[in-house]
């Protein structure tokens, strides 16, 4: 379960491959509708998503479990402090995983919490698994190489499980987000509305987790921790942030990205 569609699109074209039978949900009431009409053996719970987080969303399943089913619930953000991945247990998780997850990691946990080996291509249906998840302008690069920098479509298709078609969309994605997600980071910072900035940034940050923008992951991951722990340093990470976002849509401007990720896919598909 995700609020980001492109966060639960790679996870489920991952389950897809594994040839798991899953159900996504883009919210927790959406969850909580799908998990009456059937059970699940695993659930994947973003913890951060507009309306009904995942933390309330994981009491509600809780109180669905009965003596003949119990519900493996595995918590997924891009970002916890210590002190919050001990608190995900008290609150009714088995588990925690970062983003973004490799195929490797959700194999592994759909292993463990089910017994289910993801290389048997042959056992369809022998489990089924719930993922559900959630103005000031920057001053622009003086240079080339800062724009050359801020983004690897590498990265972006290992992000991807090496699916290249897959890594152009949810980079695509990304960026159509981005000029939305400056307006609201700047409107709420001029605002002092620091709770819905922090759900923002969060969100941002999620998405930078599946796409090779190091530069804009490494600004939202700071900022976001700053606003947890009211550092002082908010208003430059803030700037910082902004500024990332703007170099990322630079380059994206002035770079046939298109052509750079369709290059890395395989022969068969390009013709």
């Amino acid at each position: 379960m995700d609020d980001n569609e492109a966060n639960l699109k790679l996870v489920m074209t991952l389950l897809q491959d594994y040839q798991i039978q899953a159900e996504g949900s883009s919210s927790g009431f959406e969850a909580l509708s799908k998990a009456r009409k059937k059970s699940f053996d695993l659930v994947f719970m973003d913890l951060q998503m507009p309306g009904m987080d995942g933390v309330e969303t994981t009491a509600r399943l809780r109180e669905m479990d009965n003596n003949s089913h119990r519900t493996t619930i595995i918590a997924l953000t891009a970002h916890a402090l210590a002190d919050e991945q001990e608190r995900l247990t008290r609150q009714g998780f088995d588990g925690y995983l970062p983003k973004p997850i490799s195929s490797a990691q959700l194999a592994e946990t759909i292993l463990e919490c089910t017994g289910y080996e993801c290389q048997s291509a042959g056992e369809l249906g022998r489990i089924s698994v719930s993922e559900v998840r959630d103005t000031r302008r920057a001053l622009r690069p003086s240079t080339r190489k800062m724009q050359r920098d801020c983004v690897s479509v590498k990265e972006s298709i290992q992000l991807a499980a090496g699916k290249a078609d897959l890594a152009e969309e949810l980079f695509s994605m990304l960026l159509e987000q981005l000029p939305t997600d400056l307006n609201t980071i700047e409107r709420l910072w001029d605002r002092d509305d620091l709770k819905s900035l922090l759900e923002c940034v969060h969100k941002l940050h999620g998405a930078t987790r599946y796409c090779g923008v190091p530069e804009l992951r490494s600004a939202a991951n700071r900022l976001e921790t700053a606003l947890k722990c009211s550092a002082p340093d908010m208003e430059l990470l803030k700037n910082q942030l902004a500024s990332a976002i703007e170099r990322l849509q630079i380059w994206s401007d002035q770079t046939d990205w298109q052509q750079m990720f369709r290059q890395h896919r395989p022969q068969a598909e390009t013709n």
